[in-house]
This record gives C-alpha cells, sequence and structure tokens, in this order.
C-alpha cells in the first residue's frame, strides 16, 4: 500500500537545549485529559508542559543534570517518575504551586555505569506496581516495589541460557492477555526479544528476531485475540508476532524455554534504524522513531504502512501516543522527541 504525503505537525514544542531523549502524556487528577506533556533531554532537564497554552509549566534540572534522562512517567495518582541515564528513578511530585519537586528516589543497591533502556511500569500478579528497569548487570532487569520503593527481585537468564548482551527495551503486557502469564517482554543487545513472568520471575519463551540489537519492543492487543509483540533495531525491518502458548516445546529442559513468537510477520523498512516504538491504545496504529529522522505510521492489525511524518532535523528518539482525548483539539495527539531539540505534535488518524 503507498504511503499518504506527510501532513504538517499539529505544533511543535521548542525550549529544550539538547536532544529530547524521553516524551509521554500525564494525566494527574483536576487537569483537562491529555493537556500536559512530560519531556526529558539529554542534558538532564525534564520539562512539563501545559499544551493549552504550549508553553511549559515547570522544569527541573536538579537530580539528573549533565547525566541525561531516559524515560517519563507519570502515573494516575500524579506522581511522576524521571529515569536518569545513570540509572536513577527520581520521584517527582507537582505542587500546588505548579513546581516540580522530588519527594524520593530508587536506587539500585549496586550502582554501575550509563544505561540505555527506558524504565516502564509494570504490575505483578497480585497487583502490586513494580518498576522494571535495567540492574548492574546490564542483561538483568531490577524490579522495584513501589509503594516499599526498594528493590525487590531480579530478573536473571537461566545458567545454561546463551549471553543475550545489554537489555534494550522492556514494555508491559496488557493484564491477563498472554496464555503464559508473562507481565513483560523485553528486546536485548544480541536481538532476542525474551517474555518474563514476573510474579514467578521466571522467562518464558525467547526468540532472536535480529542479528543486530534489539532497540525498541512494544506490545499491543490483537484483534484476534491475545497479544502481539512488535520489534525494531538498528537493521532495516520490523518484526511483528504473537505471544507463544506453550512455555517450552516438546524437549525443553525446566527453566530453558525455547518457544518462539507465532505468525512472525516482517515489515521491510527503506531506511534502518528504529529508536522507540510506541501503539495506540485503541488498536489501530502503532508509530516509530526512525535514524532517518522520521516518524512512520503503520496500521496495527494489517502491519501495513500509512504514512511518514516528516518534520525534525535529526534522528527521532522517542514517539508516544496520548491515551485521552484531548478536549481542545477532539483528538489523541501523538508525541515524538527528536535530536534536533524540538518536539512535535500530530493529530492523525483519529479514532
Amino acid at each position: 500500500m503507498a504511503t499518504l504525503p506527510s501532513p504538517d505537525p499539529w505544533y511543535v514544542l521548542r525550549g529544550h537545549q539538547y536532544p529530547v531523549s524521553a516524551v509521554s502524556f500525564y494525566d494527574p487528577p483536576g487537569h483537562p485529559a491529555g493537556s500536559l506533556l512530560l519531556s526529558g533531554d539529554g542534558a538532564g532537564e525534564v520539562r512539563l508542559w501545559d499544551l493549552r497554552t504550549k508553553r511549559p509549566a515547570a522544569k527541573r534540572t536538579e537530580e539528573h543534570a549533565n547525566k541525561g534522562i531516559l524515560s517519563t512517567l507519570g502515573l494516575r495518582d500524579g506522581t511522576i517518575m524521571v529515569q536518569g541515564r545513570e540509572g536513577t528513578v527520581s520521584i517527582l511530585q507537582l505542587t500546588d504551586g505548579g513546581e516540580l519537586k522530588q519527594t524520593a528516589a530508587l536506587v539500585d543497591d549496586r550502582p554501575g555505569g550509563l544505561c540505555f533502556c527506558p524504565s516502564i511500569l509494570v504490575g505483578a500478579a497480585d497487583d502490586t506496581p513494580l518498576l522494571a528497569i535495567p540492574a548492574y548487570d546490564p542483561s538483568q532487569i531490577s524490579l522495584f516495589d513501589l509503594r516499599e520503593r526498594k528493590r525487590t527481585a531480579l530478573l536473571t537468564l537461566p545458567a545454561a541460557d546463551a549471553p543475550v548482551g545489554m537489555c534494550m527495551s522492556i514494555r508491559a503486557v496488557p493484564g491477563g492477555t498472554d496464555p503464559l502469564g508473562a507481565n513483560a517482554v523485553a528486546g536485548y543487545e544480541d536481538g532476542s526479544v525474551i517474555g518474563w513472568d514476573l510474579r514467578n520471575r521466571a522467562m518464558l519463551w525467547r526468540s532472536k528476531l535480529f542479528d543486530e540489537p534489539a532497540v525498541a519492543v512494544a506490545v499491543g492487543l490483537s484483534k484476534s485475540g491475545g497479544c502481539r509483540v512488535v520489534a525494531g533495531g538498528a537493521g532495516d525491518t520490523l518484526h511483528i508476532g504473537k505471544l507463544p502458548t506453550r512455555a517450552a516445546d516438546s524437549g525443553a529442559g525446566e527453566g530453558n524455554p525455547v518457544s518462539q513468537l507465532r505468525d512472525l510477520k516482517t515489515i521491510q523498512l527503506k531506511h534502518a534504524g528504529i529508536n522507540s516504538i510506541s501503539i495506540r491504545d485503541d488498536g489501530k496504529l502503532f508509530a516509530t522513531a526512525g535514524w532517518d529522522n522520521r516518524v512512520r505510521l503503520f496500521s496495527w492489525p494489517k502491519c501495513s504502512p500509512l504514512a511518514i511524518l516528516g518534520y525534525h532535523r535529526a534522528a527521532v528518539n522517542v514517539v508516544s501516543w496520548s491515551n485521552a482525548f484531548y478536549e481542545v483539539d477532539g483528538g489523541k495527539l501523538l508525541a515524538a522527541g527528536s535530536k534536533d531539540t524540538c518536539i512535535s505534535l500530530w493529530s492523525v488518524y483519529q479514532p
């Protein structure tokens, strides 16, 4: 299917002085749905944008100055989580006076060097809110209990498994949709994508999809039932597959899953390099952030290309959909943060 010409951005936010490395919509109580956006840059500045005024409502640099931001995440209770490249996660609150104030920090008890994998909020089987973040050993994943605000577990590959290298991306599986009970899917430096059971701290399946790092993964519901995973990396392909239905094929040893993603589909890209993937919550679209300065839109049900969004002058580092209808525009916005220091906002293919 031929791709459509690029529309113009709905708006472009300017103000960061360094590459934008994190964007996420933020819907705290007492604010219009979809009206706030969090962003972070390579120098450690966090900004809270008010999309009604198109200006920053607050900003903060103290916790991660000169270290860089990997991810921002706003929780339903208004808590903001900011992950720095050095591995620390700052917990912020928006005060009544409109300032961002740190209230706590999550620090691994084995601090290491720089990390490259954005953290993600996941939920265990007992509904304990968990934050997954790469550990001191970059192939391991630390799980932090957000109620206790401390690390409670470590996800480690079975000793007999081949090494996978650094964890590059972690995403949550929608609750109750994986037949094996996986709560998270992670991409690794060797090109593997792995499903994790957070309740039992066990690996359930592993698929080797790339010869290069699996830089970005995302998980979304499938119209035919269950979930699918989409993964991209340093190469020129996207791979999409259904979650496995059993943890190990016949003859596989305990703790050594050899299952693969099912019904695997491949999308060939004209330009190599994917930094980020985001699936819209209605299950109709997904977007990719490319090294070629472009955002690409695809149909999630058909896995077919729809449009190329061209605005940025440098690589697009991150994309994120709004989960709420923005009251002013009446639609769901897509945010894209780029190495050119700008954030483009797009209103496309509205539900």
